[in-house]
Parts: C-alpha cells; structure tokens; sequence
C-alpha cells in the first residue's frame, strides 16, 4: 500500500473512534430516558422501537412528519383505526403515511 492509502485508513480509523466516544457520551446522557422508557412500555417495546428506528432514520423531513403526526393521531384516545405506513421502493420517494379510522384493505404485491 502506498502511504497516501494508509494515511487515509488511519483517518478513517480516527473519525471512527472519535464517533464511537462521542455515541458512548450520548448513551450515558440518555440513559436515564431510557430506563424511564423500560419502565414506562417494557423492554420488548424499547427492542421494536431499537429496530423501527433503524427503518426510519433516513426519511426525508416530510416523511418524517407525516409518520409523527399519523402516530400522535393513533394515540389519541377515543379514536379507533389504523395507522398505514407505506415505504418508499427507492430512497429519494416520499413514505406515504396515513391514519384510517373504521376498515382497513391490505394488499401485499410482490413482484
């Protein structure tokens, strides 16, 4: 390897250190959120919600509202439906997101 290739590694292995410090410092920033979380909804719901995130970390910010909004309408009590999220088949394309009150039709299309 040339040095300008191992000089580029060892930056790389840097900028990944320095980002694992400073997700270990937010972790115990937030550690207390997270046991009022576990205490709140169980470990199975920090588990789902640990796996959801990793699905929508990468919406765009209108996606993003709109999956906020239709959750906040979920939660409302005293209305009965669902909540339909539709993921986009390439990145740029917006997650369709809705709150159905009543009935809902599930189609599965598989190519």
């Amino acid at each position: 390897m040339s040095g300008s290739d191992d000089s580029e590694i060892a930056g790389m292995e840097t900028a990944e250190a320095e980002r694992d410090v400073a997700d270990h410092v937010l972790a115990e920033e937030r550690l207390s959120a997270v046991e009022a979380f576990i205490r709140e909804y169980g470990v199975q719901a920090l588990d789902t919600a640990l796996l959801a995130g990793a699905l929508f970390r990468h919406l765009r910010e209108e996606s993003r509202w709109a999956l906020e909004t239709a959750v906040s309408a979920a939660a409302t009590r005293g209305v009965d439906g669902y909540l339909v999220v539709r993921l986009p088949k390439m990145p740029n394309d917006l997650t369709e997101v809705s709150y159905l009150t009543g009935g809902a039709q599930l189609n599965l299309g598989f190519p």
